[in-house]
């Protein structure tokens, strides 16, 4: 089994009056801005950050020079308001906070003598206002298009993305190999050709941040773009949703004397339950969803009929766990039960060629820390584990010269015929592709007068495929 191993070391990234750098893969975004007041920062600002998306409220003071951050706060809608004695109040409404971004909301505070009314409006825009182009695409917006909800698709959204490549997504003109897809921050490329495997169910997805340029040297792994898709969590109030999907080949294929269309109807069922254990404290979400599908085909240049099936379903379920206001664990977990009859590889020529009983089982779990320590210093760790064992059951199950051998049609493109291709357990090893990752990273925000607004960052990364 080839083993690749990848470590890295995060260095600084710290400019002056920078934005701070958004967080590695927590699931979170962040709210920062300046507190003004007579064209002068304003400190000691108590600016209260609240959210159904959250558990509980967020509260953070101003700083010297009137800057603030708030890390770690879960994609949603807050409300932001800016107190301190002897100034009017002021609220900033339907402020949306998107993964992996930074929302820049900058105030000026006015007296208690002033007369009239101030309104602070927050963006509800997803486009990053920082160095990195990143676009985030919730699914109810996705779902509003003609487009599948996948993860493919809603990276095709973003400017700088296309489908021309080998094995499909490009990003910023790299190779289709060379993206780094995630899902709640666990790396789901596969590991040979490099593409996105679907752990996920469709109707558990929150939203899918796609960053094309300006891309923190954290992430590594990766030459063209990062793609982050993020499922929901649990809430206060209990919530749940169901979908079917009914669709039957004969209702659309063209008549085909030589592959008459399987009447059978094939569905596809959705089903998503979320809610609390404990209010504020301990979150939960499930979902699961059902493939049944099955087509007529035929084989290449003979044209002999078969039908292919394919059965697939899928599990989710994630625990979030506000030990304090400042100390969140999330914990994932997804898996993948997939089955198809009469599979094949490549041109094949004969019914000797396909695989009756394929098998693709897969399944990943990921655990994520992120903790407030200080005003100023915030620490957040991952560790998560993917397992995939592709083909099992597939390949020929003869070992003898004759049985076991295939053959070539050179005449038609190397087509095949006479036994399946590879080789099937137990005469052969199954074949697994998995990767594991871990990584521990700390930052610390600091502000002054003379030295400006910094976000150091230092970390260490792991990752073995």
């Amino acid at each position: 089994m080839n083993r690749r191993i990848l470590i890295s070391l995060l260095a600084v990234v710290v400019v002056v009056t920078a934005i701070p750098a958004a967080a590695q893969t927590s699931q979170t975004g962040s709210i920062s801005g300046t507190v003004m007041y007579n064209d002068a920062g304003l400190p000691g600002v108590t600016i209260q950050i609240s959210s159904p998306a959250a558990q509980g409220d967020k509260v953070v003071i101003s700083q010297s020079n009137g800057d603030f951050i708030s890390p770690f706060l879960p994609p949603g809608e807050y409300t932001v308001t800016f107190s301190l004695e002897g100034f009017k109040t002021q609220t900033a409404e339907k402020v949306k906070v998107s993964n992996q971004q930074v929302k820049r909301l900058d105030v000026f505070m006015v007296d208690e003598s002033f007369e009239g009314e101030i309104e602070v409006v927050g963006a509800g825009e997803t486009i990053s206002q920082n160095i990195v182009a990143q676009t985030t695409v919730p699914l109810d917006f996705q779902e509003k298009l003609a487009v599948t909800r996948t993860i493919e698709s809603a990276s095709l959204l973003v400017p700088g993305v296309n489908d021309a490549g080998i094995n499909g997504i490009t990003i910023s003109g790299a190779q289709s190999y060379e993206n780094l897809w995630l899902i709640n921050g666990v790396v789901v490329n596969e590991n040979v050709r490099g593409q996105s495997l679907p752990i996920y169910i469709e109707d558990a997805v929150l939203e899918t941040t796609t960053s094309t340029s300006g891309v923190s040297a954290e992430y590594g792994r990766f030459q063209g773009g990062v793609v982050n898709m993020l499922t929901k969590s649990g809430g206060n109030q209990f919530s749940g949703s169901f979908r079917a999907n009914l669709s039957n080949d004969k209702w659309v294929a063209r008549t085909d004397l030589s592959a008459p269309a399987v009447d059978d109807i094939s569905t596809i069922y959705e089903a998503t339950f979320g809610g609390y254990v404990l209010k504020d404290a301990l979150w939960f979400f499930l979902a699961a969803r059902d493939t049944s599908f099955s087509e007529a085909r035929t084989t290449d240049y003979t044209l002999i009929p078969y039908t292919y099936g394919s059965d697939n379903q899928r599990y989710e379920g994630k625990l979030t766990w506000s030990i304090t206001k400042d100390h969140r664990i999330v914990g994932s977990y997804a898996q993948i039960e997939a089955t198809t009859s009469n599979a094949g590889f490549g041109t094949m020529l004969d019914l000797a060629s396909l695989n009756p009983n394929r098998k693709d089982p897969q399944d990943m779990w990921s655990a994520n820390y992120t903790g407030v320590i200080t005003e100023n210093f915030f620490v957040e760790g991952l560790f998560s584990q993917r397992n995939y064992d592709i083909g099992v059951g597939s390949g020929s199950p003869y070992t003898d010269v004759i049985g076991g051998t295939l053959l070539l049609d050179r005449s038609r493109g190397s087509a095949r015929y006479h036994t399946p291709t590879f080789c099937s357990a137990p005469s052969c090893q199954e074949e697994q592709r998995n990767n594991e990752n871990w990584y521990i990273k700390g930052s610390y925000f600091f502000t002054g007068d003379k030295f400006g607004t910094h976000d150091l960052v230092v970390g260490y990364d792991e990752f073995h495929d």
